[in-house]
């Protein structure tokens, strides 16, 4: 029987997915008891030859489908699913080793749990990579109030019960874009009662080279993706996310003073200051159509059309 169906979303970075297949192929995890689902997100056909270079390697198959984002592809590979666990990377992240051994035993025997692991930049000297990943891991685990368990996980590194993900309807397909989705998603599994737990050993080498410009566009998606997880939980009648307090943002920013892990403190506060803009610059974005619309339903509603 097979224990995890392993599902990589991919766009247009067949060199990048090479890596993560043959990083999966080396899965302590015995072979027979994983399967490897990937999702060609652009239905080009060119990843054919590729994954079929794997399969005396791996359990693999490939789904191809039109463009419609990682939520959609994700949503599909889970359709295509065997196993009663699922377990989520993406094209350009290498899983350790250990990585699915590490997932299964915290999920082993708990139908309540989603976990997720710890990523780590595999380009060391990358310092926008180094800092995008650091943004992450402070949004989704810094402990505010002393609560230690995690706001949401990052989707690069999840898993779950299939059974779990069924019932919470799996990943939002509104979500076009990576930004946002794997925040949405994990409100939805805690509203079930499910508990959200991080998986330290767990670790995935995410290679996510960035220049100034990739990693403003990052955070700027990363706004967008909070406001329509706003508007999502608005449509729905349910609790909207709530904006942390202003100090939460502040350590934020300051963090590089006292970490102790940054090599130029000063040019990293800068640049989470300048991330933390460009996120409300896509916030602000993705929120004035949406407002704009309901100014109009409003005046609609106002004339009685």
């Amino acid at each position: 029987m097979l224990d995890f169906t392993v599902i990589v979303p991919t766009f247009r970075r067949p060199r990048p997915l090479e890596r993560c297949l043959a990083a999966l192929a080396a899965q302590r995890f015995a072979r027979d008891r994983y399967h490897v689902v990937v999702v060609d997100d652009s239905n080009e056909g060119a990843l054919r030859s590729l994954v079929a270079g794997f399969e005396h390697q791996l359990d693999i198959e490939l789904c191809e489908h039109a463009h419609a984002g990682p939520a959609a592809a994700r949503n599909l590979g889970a359709r295509r699913s065997r196993a009663r666990l699922l377990a989520f990377t993406d094209d350009d992240c290498e899983p350790d080793p250990g990585w699915l051994e590490a997932l299964f035993l915290r999920l082993n025997g708990h139908q309540d749990r989603a976990v997720g692991g710890r990523t780590v930049p595999a380009i060391s000297d990358g310092p926008f990579s180094n800092l995008a990943q650091r943004l992450v891991e402070y949004v989704s685990t810094a402990p505010p109030g002393g609560h230690r368990a995690p706001r949401f996980l990052p989707s690069n590194n999840l898993a779950l019960p299939r059974e779990l993900f069924l019932s919470v309807e799996g990943f939002n397909e509104r979500f076009e874009l990576p930004a946002g989705e794997d925040r949405e998603i994990s409100s939805r599994i805690t509203a079930a009662g499910a508990r959200l737990v991080f998986a330290a050993e767990a670790t995935v080498q995410h290679r996510h080279t960035l220049g100034l410009g990739d990693f403003l566009k990052v955070n700027y998606r990363y706004g967008r993706g909070a406001c329509l997880l706003r508007d999502r939980s608005r449509s729905r009648g349910g609790e909207q996310p709530r904006l942390e307090p202003a100090s939460f943002y502040l350590d934020l920013i300051l963090s590089p003073l006292v970490s102790g892990h940054s090599e130029r403190p000063l040019q990293d506060v800068l640049l989470m200051t300048m991330s933390q803009l460009a996120t409300a610059a896509g916030y602000l974005r993705q929120g004035v159509p949406s407002g704009i619309d309901d100014l109009r339903h409003q005046l609609r509603s106002l004339r009685g059309d």
